[in-house]
């Protein structure tokens, strides 16, 4: 989003899966800084395990639980693969509660934009249909079955709503 509000001629749609447009409120931006520099903290003193062990019984994944065994080991071990400075410093530097407050901004964002999310996915649906009227030519598609991790959850649902949004 922030790209697309930079770089606006680069692009000729924008495409969006489980996003916010920022954090509008100042003290929740704080608060949530404040959360992502703990959990930054946790990751570096506990190590990826136990860190990965935790993040995942989060309720915005709970609906992770529901793909296959192989799929659930797959993305575990993909998380545990990342280096545990670099969720660090992802956490610190590029999470929500650092990311510009853009709500103000979507009016810009003339090339047509898409909001994907999953239809289990109560936060970042309900985030969607905040910015829907804010975005002048949009799109705003709700996966069925899935929930945060739309592309992961329901993959040849989301690739073939894509393929005949193209």
């Amino acid at each position: 989003m922030q790209y697309a509000l930079t770089y606006p001629t680069d692009l000729t749609s924008l495409w969006l899966e489980s996003s916010t447009a920022g954090v509008s409120d100042a003290a929740a931006r704080l608060a949530r800084r404040q959360s992502d520099h703990e959990k930054a903290l946790r990751v570096e003193q506990q190590g990826m395990a136990k860190f990965i062990a935790a993040w995942e019984t989060m309720p915005l994944f709970a609906s992770q639980t529901e793909v296959s065994t192989a799929q659930q080991a797959f993305m575990h071990a993909q998380r545990l693969h990342h280096l545990a400075a670099n969720v660090a410093n992802s956490l610190r530097y590029f999470g929500t509660g650092y990311q510009p407050n853009n709500w103000l901004r979507l009016n810009e964002l003339t090339m047509p934009v898409h909001l994907i999310t999953g239809e289990r996915d109560v936060k970042f649906k309900a985030i969607a249909d905040q910015m829907q009227p804010l975005i002048q030519t949009v799109n705003h598609v709700q996966i069925e079955g899935a929930g945060h991790n739309v592309h992961f959850e329901r993959k040849a649902a989301y690739n073939q709503w894509l393929r005949q949004a193209d």
